[in-house]
């Protein structure tokens, strides 16, 4: 019976799409199908171009295609809402207000989360107590600069990098957790803070957990203190090689050891390329994990603290 009402579905939304054709889907709504058993779920795709509500009575929200929040639009995520995302894109020229909670988090499934282009208003994404797992926030893009915050969430096997390019207002990373998943980039004019602190990162790919290629307003402005990078044999920061000035405080982290060499080979600036701007000092250290630092508490992963 399931798989006649999916098929069903599918033959609905293949409808909608061709009656809206002629119309031009890019002035379309979203679309939405409602499956008769509830627990099914909500089939989502297309523009949502009024301010909608994403809410438990209505997951998980099962992506058919992606999805594009329009400028001065707001979605909203209710605690505890799932969302599988089938690796289609939550664009956001508007606003994303995913607002979990510590009892009841937003589920990101195979979501790539990023902003969208050649708008003309200033866009917002702000994630609470989300886990992300697959897919990924894949990139605030320079032609359209935004503000990104992200708190009190578990970004996991993501496959591409966060991207921050030159955002409108201060940012926030705090309180996350990051494992095995691309790092974060950071590029920075004016007077404009991006604030990382108290995160945990395990297994980062991508070559870093956090990048610098751009610190116009100077590296006072890129404060990385508190996080806890717990492997050792790979690079937590990175400076890239650009003709700009690049850097980034990064005074008071746990780097899962206090032996100088360790750090220094977790570190990636002028010490290792003459063509980078800058050094990154990373003392005076933590020789424990910041209390407001959140631990990892998944059985699948043996993360053993050893101070060497």
């Amino acid at each position: 019976m399931k798989k006649n009402v999916k098929f069903l579905i599918i033959v609905l939304i293949l409808l909608s799409f061709l009656l809206n054709w002629d119309e031009g889907l890019a002035n379309s709504s979203i679309i939405s199908v409602f499956i008769d058993n509830p627990d099914e779920g909500t089939i989502v795709g297309g523009i949502i171009s009024n301010d909608t509500d994403w809410n438990l009575q209505g997951s998980p929200y099962i992506f058919s295609s992606d999805v594009q929040v329009d400028e001065n639009i707001t979605l909203t995520v209710d605690p505890g809402v799932q969302i599988i995302g089938d690796n289609y894109v939550l664009q956001i020229w508007g606003t994303l207000d995913v607002k979990g909670s510590n009892d009841s988090k937003v589920s990101f499934k195979d979501t790539r989360i990023g902003a969208g282009i050649n708008g003309t208003a200033t866009y917002l994404i702000d994630i609470k107590h989300a886990t992300i797992n697959g897919g990924g926030i894949y990139g605030l893009v320079r032609n359209r600069y935004g503000i990104l915050n992200l708190t009190d969430s578990q970004i996991e096997n993501t496959t591409t990098f966060i991207n921050i390019d030159y955002p409108v207002s201060d940012c926030k990373i705090e309180r996350n957790i990051f494992i095995n998943s691309e790092g974060i980039r950071v590029g920075l004019d004016n007077e404009i803070q991006v604030v990382i602190r108290n995160n945990l990162f395990y297994e980062q790919t991508g070559g870093f957990a956090i990048e610098n290629w751009a610190t116009y307003g100077g590296k006072e402005n890129m404060i990385v203190e508190n996080n806890s990078f717990l492997s050792t044999n790979k690079i937590a920061l990175y400076l890239r090689e650009m003709s700009n000035p690049v850097g980034m405080t990064a005074t008071h982290n746990f780097w899962n050891t206090t032996n100088d060499e360790v750090i220094d080979n977790m570190i990636f600036d002028r010490n290792d390329n003459l063509e980078i701007s800058d050094y990154i000092n990373p003392y005076p250290i933590l020789n424990e994990p910041h209390p407001d630092t959140p631990e990892l508490s998944i059985s699948n992963y043996y993360l053993p603290i050893v101070i060497k």
